[in-house]
C-alpha cells in the first residue's frame, strides 16, 4: 500500500522549447537536454508565440516571447515538446525547474525563485489528469506557486491589452494540447516583451538586417519552430534564408 501511495505522487511531466534551448550548442545546454530529456520523442505542437522581445545577446534582433494574441488559428505559431526521462516527484519538479533556468541562462545560477529580471518558469495542468485527482494536483499548484517570489509581476508579460500569458501563481495561460497526451504537466520559459506594441513582419526583419545577424530567426526555421509572421519575415529579408 506504501508503495501505491508513493506512486500516486508521481507524475508525468515535459518541458516546452520556442527558441535555442532545442538549437544552441552551448555545452550546459546540450547537458540539460542529454541527462533530463528524451530528445528523440520530441514533437512540434500549437503554441502561442510571436517574435517580441529585442534581445541584446542577439545583438538586439527579437526573440520569441509567449502571447495570448496568438492563440486563433491564424496567428498560431509551432513549438516542441519534449518529456522528461521519468515521472518525478514534487520535490523533482522544482528541481527540473532550477536545472532549465540554469539552462535558460547558460550558467549555474543561484536565485531561489522561478523568475527573474526578463522571464520567468510557467507550468500547464492536464485537465483530464488535474479533475481526476485533484488533491495530487493541489498539492502540485502549491508547491509551484511556492517558487514565485515577492517581486513578480505577471503584468509584463503582456504587451498593450491583451491578456497576460502567465498568471500570479505561475500558471500558463496556454491551452493543453491534444498532443500532450496522458502527460500531467508542461513547464516553460516565458519571456517579458518590455514593448509598447509587437512589431511587423518589416519591423523583425529590419532589426536582423541593420544589426547583421538572422542567426537566431534562421536556426528557429531549420528547427522548425514557427511563427504566424515567418513568411512576411522572410519577404522582408529580401533574400533567400541559407539554412545549412
Amino acid at each position: 500500500m506504501q508503495e501505491e501511495d508513493n506512486l500516486e505522487k508521481l507524475y508525468k511531466g515535459g518541458v516546452l522549447i520556442v527558441g535555442s534551448l532545442i538549437w544552441d550548442d552551448k555545452e550546459i545546454r546540450k547537458k540539460w537536454r542529454r541527462e533530463n530529456l528524451i530528445e528523440k520523442e520530441k514533437i512540434l505542437v500549437n503554441l502561442p508565440i510571436r517574435y517580441g522581445r529585442i534581445s541584446k545577446t542577439r545583438n538586439c534582433t527579437y526573440s520569441m516571447v509567449f502571447s495570448s494574441n496568438c492563440k486563433s488559428t491564424e496567428n498560431i505559431g509551432k513549438g516542441y515538446f519534449i518529456p522528461f526521462k521519468s515521472k518525478i516527484s514534487l520535490d523533482q519538479i522544482i528541481e527540473q525547474g532550477y536545472r532549465m533556468i540554469d539552462a535558460e541562462h547558460n550558467q549555474k545560477k543561484e536565485i531561489n525563485r522561478f523568475h527573474w529580471f526578463w522571464g520567468t518558469l510557467g507550468i500547464v495542468f492536464n485537465p483530464e489528469s488535474e479533475n481526476e485527482f485533484k488533491q495530487k494536483f493541489d498539492d502540485l499548484g502549491k508547491k509551484w506557486q511556492s517558487e514565485y517570489k515577492k517581486g513578480f509581476k505577471s503584468a509584463e508579460y503582456a504587451v498593450g491589452n491583451e491578456e497576460s500569458i502567465i498568471a500570479k501563481a505561475g500558471f500558463l495561460n496556454i491551452d493543453w494540447q491534444e498532443e500532450f497526451g496522458d502527460f500531467d504537466f508542461v513547464i516553460g520559459t516565458a519571456t517579458k516583451p518590455k514593448i509598447e506594441s509587437y512589431p511587423t513582419a518589416e519591423e523583425i526583419a529590419k532589426k536582423m538586417l541593420v544589426n547583421k545577424d538572422d542567426s537566431y530567426f534562421k536556426n528557429n526555421i531549420k528547427c522548425s519552430i514557427q511563427t504566424f509572421q515567418d513568411e512576411q519575415i522572410i519577404l522582408a529579408l529580401g533574400k533567400e534564408l541559407k539554412l545549412e
